[in-house]
């Protein structure tokens, strides 16, 4: 809030009146206002709004990365899928095994790989472009 120069008793004061002598502010002093309190009132509202903008970005930046760990775990268990399976019908040890049969089995765990790839790659498409769109809202 800028400050005014009262013109009987030369105190500075805040608002419409001087609080020592009850003096009115003219037109003349909100004209006046002086280059370090434009200067002041243009830094305040630039941090003010820098700030707000970091705090978006760092949001979409968070967002963007946990998509993308999230779409990191999906691929990885898409894989064990695919390659982790043990059916031994002697010992009764299974690993991804469902029924006794091999090929059902394989189709089985297929259907998993893919449904696991599927939603691995839905997540990094969605996790790049918050992260683009981050990039853009940065410039």
């Amino acid at each position: 809030m800028p400050k005014y120069k009262c013109d009987k008793c030369s105190k500075e004061y805040t608002g419409n009146f001087c609080p020592n002598c009850g003096d009115k502010k003219t037109k003349k002093d909100d004209e006046l206002m002086t280059d370090m309190e434009i200067v002041a009132d243009i830094l305040e509202d630039t941090k003010e709004s820098i700030t707000k903008k970091v705090k978006l970005v760092n949001r979409r930046s968070i967002m963007g990365i946990i998509l993308l760990l999230i779409a990191v775990m999906f691929f990885f268990l898409g894989m064990y899928y695919k390659t982790a399976y043990y059916n031994d019908e002697k010992s009764n040890k299974r690993t991804n095994a469902y029924v006794a049969e091999d090929s059902y089995n394989y189709i089985i765990n297929s259907n998993y790989f893919s449904g696991y790839m599927s939603l691995s790659g839905s997540f990094v498409i969605s996790g790049v472009l918050v992260l683009i769109s981050n990039q853009k809202k940065r410039d």
